[in-house]
């Protein structure tokens, strides 16, 4: 879990430091996609982020959210 408080504290740092190149790399990156190995925290995660300042981020999250309950529903 301090590895998931290490990213969501990266991706707030870099959105208010308004480096969205790198808060987009670092969303779409998948060898650091902590999001798909922590998806039982993704409605928590969800709400930490708040709009309009998150809204790239919050969209991310919620597309992942979205493939996962898919893939998930899908498959069971």
């Amino acid at each position: 879990m301090a590895t998931l408080d290490q990213y969501v504290g990266n991706i707030r740092q870099l959105s208010l430091e308004g480096k969205f190149r790198e808060l987009a790399q670092t969303l779409t990156n998948p060898t650091i996609d902590h999001l798909n190995k922590n998806i039982q925290h993704i409605d928590s995660i969800l709400a930490t982020f708040t709009l309009p300042e998150y809204s790239m981020v919050k969209s991310n999250i919620s597309n992942k959210k979205t493939s996962f309950d898919f893939v998930f529903h899908s498959v069971c």
